[in-house]
Formats: structure tokens, sequence, C-alpha cells
């Protein structure tokens, strides 16, 4: 049976992300985007209304798998188990991939530190951070400047994250309790010394999704509901409180403080300004590249980043992308450099044209829907993927998270472990599991003490 909160369906969220940002973005005059950010203006009413015409075709294909999927269930086209066998070597299946991702994880982060400290990492330097000390927080990222091929390992937590809650919830906490809290403390650590939030977000969000979605499956109570319900107000407030203590050290105290007057309005600015600009960014690029490239360059970056394989392919010979083109010194003669982000909905207009364009974003629409629909029907797979879409729709005004390097790695993985799921699954795809029986996110009963068997996925 389906259960599920509406503020976890891909279209509300991606309504969300980008039409009230896209508003401001049209909205505000040049004069406002010089003042506020340093950049000019470059979001035309032409792609204001490209803008909301990709929303509409998100929600169209969105909707239309989800209407579609749910008529095939309905009608019981495809079997679907009645009854769950239980057996250990299910959740050592399970256990093993969870094991597997924290170990790439912790070798990734344990070798970056161990660079950090050959490069002079101190507490002295830590010290200075907290201290508010200017320049500190540039120093520290500086000792821990990624190591290619290797600091890629930590994107792994992120399956790790998504795995811990799925087994910890059906299966039991205590081979898992200790690992998710080191692996936690690590990547706040990352977010807040680092100024890396993104890497913060890549963990909680992921373990908030896959946690409500199991927790949906076995009913909400009312005033949890309501809760649940109100939690995205909630998730508003958390998640500016979290952006201005980051913003503090990334930026106030190294060089805003002596120039405005007021930490709240700055912070409003600069939250605002991240997904602003990244619209206008976008904009700017459609600009510059005035022709479609009719190549997916800006959405298959994972592939340019990644180590060793991306040095073999020349990507200026076959995008056609100019050979002194750089983002960064585009930003530095046309925009302002403090604000990179280039945007997500623009991205697929600058490969594909507006026709490519509005296909891409209507294939995605179709493509989220159909695992949001296996993941609101209590499914493995998606829970799986699911989670990873939503940091991606969350994240779409400023990048195309899912074609991005750090998001590659939970992508591959994940594959993996749906490929094996499938092997093991006499059902295939579309099969699933909701027949769990839980109360609170615990099997009743003696089902506690058993476990479930991969071939009803």
């Amino acid at each position: 049976m389906k259960k599920t909160i509406w503020w976890l369906n891909p279209g509300v969220v991606f309504t969300f992300m980008i039409v009230p940002n896209v508003v401001i973005a049209n909205h505000l005059s040049s004069n406002s985007f010089l003042n506020n950010w340093g950049t000019p203006k470059y979001l035309s009413k032409e792609l204001f209304q490209v803008s909301i015409f990709s929303v509409l075709l998100f929600l169209l294909g969105s909707a239309f798998m989800v209407i579609v999927l749910k008529g095939i269930y309905d009608k019981r086209s495809i079997p679907r188990p009645q009854t769950i066998r239980r057996r250990e070597k299910d959740y050592s299946f399970l256990m093993f991939f969870l094991n597997v991702s924290y170990l790439f994880t912790f070798f990734g982060y344990i070798y970056w530190f161990y660079v950090a400290l050959t490069r002079g990492l101190s507490f002295s330097v830590l010290i200075g951070m907290l201290q508010g000390s200017k320049g500190a927080m540039y120093d520290l990222k500086h000792l821990f400047s990624t190591v290619s091929g290797i600091t890629t390992f930590t994107q792994f937590g992120i399956v790790a994250s998504i795995l811990s809650v799925y087994v910890g919830l059906n299966f039991g906490w205590s081979k898992i309790k200790s690992k998710m809290i080191i692996l936690l403390v690590i990547t706040f650590f990352r977010a807040f010394f680092l100024s890396e939030r993104l890497a913060a977000l890549e963990l909680v969000i992921p373990i908030i999704v896959c946690w409500l979605g199991i927790k949906a499956q076995s009913g909400l109570s009312g005033k949890k509901r309501v809760m649940v319900n109100l939690s995205p107000l909630i998730g508003l407030v958390v998640f500016a409180v979290y952006f201005s203590v980051s913003e503090y050290f990334r930026s106030w105290s190294n060089y805003y403080a002596l120039k405005e007057s007021s930490f709240i309005e700055f912070c409003v600015t600069r939250i605002t300004g991240y997904y602003v600009t990244g619209l206008n960014n976008g904009s700017m690029l459609i600009d510059v590249f005035r022709k479609p490239l009719s190549f997916p360059y800006f959405t298959t970056t994972w592939l340019w980043d990644f180590p060793i394989l991306g040095s073999y392919f020349d990507a200026n010979k076959l995008t056609g992308v100019p050979s002194d083109f750089n983002f960064a010194g585009t930003l530095a003669s046309m925009g302002n450099p403090e604000f990179n982000n280039p945007s997500g909905l623009f991205l697929p207009y600058i490969d594909f044209g507006h026709v490519g364009g509005f296909f891409f974003w209507l294939i995605a629409g179709m493509g989220c829907g159909f695992i949001y629909h296996l993941f609101s029907y209590n499914n493995i797979y998606g829970y799986l993927y699911y989670p990873i879409i939503f940091v991606g729709l969350l994240e779409s005004p400023r990048v195309l998270y899912w074609s991005e390097g750090r998001a590659f790695p939970a992508w591959l993985l994940v594959f993996f472990i749906s490929f094996f799921l499938f092997i093991r699954s006499k059902h295939g795809l579309l099969s699933n599991n909701n027949s769990y029986r839980m109360r609170s996110g615990k099997m009743e009963g003696s089902l506690r003490k058993r476990y479930t068997s991969m071939e009803d996925f």
C-alpha cells in the first residue's frame, strides 16, 4: 500500500526550489544584483519563461509515471509477494554492502587526514578557525585540498547513511550505531572546518528521507503526522541557522564584518544569493555559449572530472567547448567568482538547446516519478535511489547535482547493489516487500528475530 509524505514528492520539491527563486531573480533589477552580489543580471524574460515551462514539464513527467505505475499496481498486472521469507543470509547481504561503503568512506577520510598532516596540519590551525582568526579557514582548506582519486572515497558515505537507516530500522542498530555516529561526527567536522555545507547535507538529508519513508509505512499518529507535515518549515529554520553559523566563520569573520553592519541582513542576502545567482550564472553561460553544444558536457561533469579516466577524453574536441573556456575566469570577467554556482536548471539547455533541454526535464520528471513510486510503495530500490535524487532536487537551482563527480561514487555503489538485488529477485524490479509489518520502525513480535529475503524485493 502506498504511504508517503506530501513534501517528499519530487514535483513538490522541484517546484518549491525553482519557482520562488526564479521569480525573485526575475523580479530583481540589474542594480539589485550589482549592489547585493556584485554581478550583472543575465536572467531574461525568455529564460524566466523557460524556467517555468521546465517545471511544468517535470511535473508532467513525474505525474505521468506515478499515475501509470499506480494503475499497473492496482490492476495487479505485476505479481507481488503475499508472504515474506526471512533469512539471515539476506541480512548479511545488506550488511556486506553497508560495511563496504563504510570501509571505502573511512579509508578516504583517514588518507585525507594523513595528507593534511604531512602538509602541516596542527591544532593551532583548528583553534585559529574556532577563534575566527582571519585567513584561518583558507589555510585549513589548503591543507585539506582534495587528493585526486582518494578523497572521492569519502562520498561513499552517502550510501552508508542510506543503508544504515534501512538496515537499522528493519533489522536493528546494534552493529551499525557506532559506525554511523563516527561518520556523522567526521562529516560535520568536514562541513564546519572546511566550509563544505553540502557534505553534511549529503548525509543528513538521505537519512531523513529514508527514515521518514520507512516510518510512513507503519503509519504516523496524529501529532507526529502534523509535525512531519510541517517539517519543511522547521527545516527552513534549521537550515538558516546552520547556514548562518557556517557563514560566520566562512566569510563574515574573515572579510564582511568590516563592511557590513548587520549579520542577520548579511545572512539573508547571502542565502538568497546562493540560489538566485546560481540561476543568473546559468543564464550567463547560455549567453556565453550562444549555440547549443549538442553534446552532454555540462550534464556529464562527472566524466571529465573522473580520476585517470577523465584524462583520456579531450572534452574540447568532443563537445566543441573552446579550449580557453574556464568557468572561474568567465565569472571573474562577467560575474562574481564568490558566487560560483552554474545552476542545475539551465545546464541541459547549454548542452542540448531549448528542445533538448525541455526533453531533458520531461525525462527527468519521469525518472524521478518512477523512483518515487518505488519509494512510496516501500520498495528497496526506491530507498536506495530516491534519497540521492532528493538531494539533487534540493540543489537544482545551484547545481546539477546528479551529474557531478561528488555524486558519482554513490550512484556507482547503488547501481552495483541494485544489480545484485535484481539477480537475487525472482519477480524483477517492480516487485516489492510492501508487506513489512512494523511498529515504530521495528518488526513486530517474533518477526524481529527473522530477516527479509531479497527474493521478495
